[in-house]
């Protein structure tokens, strides 16, 4: 099957302007991701038709099709050539992935309308809004929304998180309070700071990934590795913001840059997030921040950098 699924990349890659080099990266990190030694010159396009005869199962098809839009970003251009390629797989393997009809609306200039449909098919608005309308409506979403304009702060919650700098050095607890207040970012409950983000943080921590644009995608292939609900969203929506430079969450408050992906890094963090034992996002870190990072980090599964 490895073989099968890099002679789909490839096609994808070759379908408009021959191969570039961050095209061959990525085919390189997926080969080695898939422990196959095959020389990238010898790989020959597929159809669907036979790429279908071995990718059989159903998720297997969605994952590589999900690959095959990551290729389509990696030289920084969307060709109308590559979603062709993509069209014809996902017509012949009846796969309805959100992203194709997200890449054909930027490309045809619709850019305002991907965001929208990009952001409503987010963790925050499919998992964050419908659990804090669930336990205090309005006030709910207001509490959950409020911190991005400074509001709706919070400050026995700041001071909890707060308190983990108290904690020894080396704990997973003190390395969280580290991780932001060198960096400057706002404690959850504080103005502009996220209690739903903790869980990318923890991640980014737990990972040790930076926070620069190549860490943010790095740490998002780590969360495609071990996410559970739609891990597709996170690699391609920071693929998009700091590799192709399209603000597509919405605003530019993340900031954006070009050229940011770094296929080797991606794939060893994919690798290392389908190891980890658990879903982050659905992890309980609060018993853990007073324990060595290092041996959170192994009862997870979590291998060192």
């Amino acid at each position: 099957m490895a073989e099968v699924v890099l002679r789909a990349l490839k096609t994808v890659a070759q379908a408009s302007r021959g191969l570039h080099d961050s095209e061959r990266d990525l085919l390189e990190a997926a080969a080695q991701v898939l422990a196959v030694d095959v020389p990238v010159a010898e790989l020959a396009p597929i159809a669907p038709e036979e790429a279908g005869a071995v990718v059989v199962d159903e998720r297997d098809r969605t994952r590589l099709l999900e690959a095959m839009l990551l290729m389509a970003l990696m030289d920084q251009e969307v060709d109308r050539p590559e979603l062709d390629v993509i069209d014809r797989f996902a017509a012949a393997w009846d796969i309805d992935e959100p992203r194709v009809k997200n890449l054909h609306q930027y490309v045809d200039g619709h850019r305002a309308r991907m965001k929208l449909d990009v952001v409503r098919r987010s963790y925050f608005a499919q998992k964050v809004l419908p659990e804090a309308w669930k336990e205090g409506g309005l006030r709910g979403i207001w509490k959950a929304f409020g911190p991005r304009f400074g509001k709706a702060t919070d400050p026995e919650l700041a001071w909890r998180y707060k308190q983990l700098g108290l904690l020894p050095e080396g704990t997973l607890g003190r390395e969280y309070w580290t991780h932001l207040t060198s960096r400057k970012f706002a404690m959850p409950g504080e103005p502009f700071g996220f209690p739903w983000q903790v869980v990318h943080d923890m991640g980014h921590l737990l990972g040790d990934h930076d926070t620069d644009p190549a860490g943010e995608i790095e740490q998002a292939a780590f969360e495609a590795g071990y996410m559970k609900r739609d891990p597709f969203f996170l690699i391609f929506a920071t693929t998009m913001i700091f590799h192709l430079g399209f603000p597509v969450l919405g605003d530019d408050y993340l900031g954006v840059s070009k050229g940011a992906f770094d296929a080797k890094r991606a794939a060893r963090a994919y690798a290392r997030g389908m190891a980890c034992a658990v879903d982050l996002t659905d992890w309980d870190y609060w018993p853990h921040v007073g324990r060595p990072i290092d041996d959170v980090r192994r009862e997870l599964g979590i291998a060192p950098r």
